[in-house]
């Protein structure tokens, strides 16, 4: 009886607990439906803002699609701009290298003319010195030299240092080519007689052979002959009475014979023009007519001494030639006169 029991209780016990799990599945059901009900709720509200949005997506796109051709509309004319404006940029920018050029071009030239007038300064400055000094030494200019070399004869002038001054022009004698056979030819047009022109070949062609002897010997009185045919009859080394400078550079017309360049080497007498001094007749930088035609010279010639002839050739050659050209009328009737009678 007592298991019959037992066994009873245990099935009102398990029926129990079978209604107690029946029950609570059913509230579980019951919150589940409601829980469902509210999640489809939700989801239908979640749907239709999603349906909203894409909506608002779709304007937004098409308001985007609106405002970026409005902005390349308004943004081509811009960039025209821009690009028109870099074109400009880059003109400006080649205009202003190439003024800055222009500039540094006008500058140089600015540049170049001071020093340009600076160099005339000193080339005029230094060519009144050669004037005085170079035929106290028996030289002369042919005025062909370059304005470097006769600045620099002036500085040895100015220092006195005539070794480096004879040097020099030795040398420069040296460098000058001169065409013979147009030199004839235009000595032959300038009225020249043969006898004189063919004394000019002889005295070339010592002083090509270094012959200083004869050229020195032939070239004295060549001078004169020279200066006569050109400047109708007057001398250049012979002296007439009291006159104070070389006759061919005295008027006679009142009408300049030489220009001022050459005029400024006959403005007085020279060392080939003086009269003998009997105690330089052994120096070797003693260069006078006089004393060498006469034979009363105590050394041997050298290349200096032939040098001194052809530049005083050239010299007179040029003066005549350059006057012919420029017909300068600057210099002073007064200043060409000769004041003593012959």
């Amino acid at each position: 009886m007592n298991e019959s029991l037992s066994k009873y209780m245990a099935d009102v016990e398990q029926i129990a607990r079978q209604e107690l799990i029946s029950a609570q599945i059913t509230r579980e059901q019951d919150a589940s439906g409601g829980l469902y009900k509210c999640c489809s709720e939700e989801i239908a509200a979640s749907m239709r803002f999603e349906e909203e949005l894409r909506s608002h997506v779709k304007q937004y796109e098409a308001l985007a699609e609106t405002i970026a051709k409005q902005r390349d509309a308004l943004y081509a004319p811009i960039a025209e701009l821009e690009a028109q404006l870099k074109e400009s940029m880059r003109g400006r920018d080649a205009f202003s290298k190439e003024a800055e050029t222009v500039n540094k071009e006008v500058e140089n030239i600015r540049k170049w003319h001071d020093s340009i007038f600076e160099s005339s300064e000193g080339w005029a400055q230094g060519l009144e010195v050669l004037h005085a000094e170079l035929p106290r030494r028996g030289w002369y200019l042919t005025g062909k030299e370059p304005c470097t070399f006769t600045q620099r004869l002036a500085r040895y002038a100015k220092a006195k240092n005539w070794d480096a001054l004879d040097s020099a022009l030795i040398a420069h004698s040296a460098e000058l080519k001169l065409n013979i056979d147009k030199f004839i030819e235009w000595l032959v047009q300038k009225n020249v007689p043969d006898y004189c022109i063919g004394r000019v070949k002889c005295f070339l062609e010592a002083r090509d052979a270094q012959d200083h002897e004869a050229a020195v010997a032939i070239g004295v009185p060549l001078i004169d002959a020279i200066c006569r045919s050109l400047f109708d009859g007057k001398d250049f080394t012979t002296k007439r009475g009291r006159q104070p400078k070389p006759q061919f550079a005295c008027s006679s017309d009142g009408n300049p014979t030489l220009g001022d360049y050459h005029f400024g080497f006959v403005k007085t007498f020279g060392l080939i023009h003086e009269d003998v001094d009997p105690k330089r007749l052994s120096d070797e930088d003693y260069f006078n007519r006089h004393a060498i035609l006469h034979g009363q010279m105590k050394r041997s010639y050298g290349p200096k001494d032939s040098a001194k002839m052809f530049m005083a050739i050239m010299f007179l050659v040029l003066a005549f030639d350059s006057f012919e050209e420029s017909q300068a009328t600057d210099t002073s009737v007064k200043e060409n006169e000769c004041s003593a009678t012959p």
